[in-house]
């Protein structure tokens, strides 16, 4: 997880570089892609700091129909991460095209 934990501070460091530097005329389209970010950042803490502690708890006294529980939880917040994470990705899509239109 050290890896997650480090790409999430890069992607909210430029993320919020971009934002300082261009002020005001910052795309709604980058603004939409910061506010799904932090939505991202936040369900993976979640993540990280109930459910998959759970599990290792789960995991060390091995109570298996808890961990699958906590693991059944975990799979399901990935699922929506992943799913919010598409959605970011064809936001910038549509509205680098719809700006390049206009």
């Amino acid at each position: 997880f050290t890896w997650v934990w480090v790409s999430v501070a890069l992607v909210l460091a430029t993320g919020l570089h971009m934002l300082m530097k261009l002020g005001a005329a910052t795309p709604h389209y980058a603004l939409a892609m910061l506010v799904l970010g932090v939505v991202m950042m936040l369900l993976f803490a979640h993540v990280f700091f109930a459910p998959y502690k759970k599990l290792k708890r789960a995991v060390s006294e091995q109570n298996w129909p808890v961990g699958g529980a906590a693991l059944g939880q975990i799979r399901m917040l990935i699922g929506i991460n992943l799913s919010l994470g598409l959605l970011t990705i064809a936001v910038v899509f549509v509205g680098r095209a719809l700006a390049g239109a206009a």
